[in-house]
């Protein structure tokens, strides 16, 4: 036992001199929680959403997937933070978005503009490499605080 804290001891002292806080204990700070809006999901959770994290919410059509991710933005843009809304699909109402709660003036909507939906309409593939490349773009930007992707019913 003796040797493996001498062992121990040496190593820390030359990590010490290479990588100054190689083995320095960092006190990792919770992360910011968002409400998702349901009690029953936030508690299944331990509060929220973290900021910052990724989090897939998938379903066949109609089960309430949108409807989970617009009280989620609300809280978001009611807490000062911007999101983005990336919509394949262009199937986004800003109506309930609005009614949910969210503050549009904090929402980036990106979608498909008319003639271009209407000209990428035979490969869906083509707009879900649009959305998945300006998804990447916005999580780099760092500014946002949650990003929706809806993919729904691209297949």
């Amino acid at each position: 036992m003796i040797a493996a804290a001498t062992i121990k001891i040496q190593v820390e002292a030359t990590l010490a001199q290479r990588v100054p806080a190689a083995l320095t204990l960092k006190i990792k700070q919770a992360p910011e929680l968002f409400s998702t809006g349901v009690a029953e999901v936030d508690a299944m959770l331990g509060g929220g959403i973290p900021r910052n994290s990724i989090r897939e919410v998938s379903g066949a059509a109609s089960t309430g997937k949108s409807s989970f991710a617009r009280p989620l933005l609300a809280n978001v843009t009611l807490l000062g933070n911007a999101c983005a809304w990336v919509d394949v699909n262009d199937a986004l109402s800003l109506e309930s978005v609005a009614a949910a709660g969210v503050e549009l003036r904090r929402m980036l909507w990106l979608r498909m503009s008319a003639e271009r939906r209407h000209k990428l309409s035979e490969n869906p593939w083509s707009r879900l490499e649009q959305a998945l490349k300006a998804t990447d773009l916005l999580l780099q930007t760092g500014g946002f605080a949650a990003i929706v992707l809806d993919m729904s019913d691209v297949l």
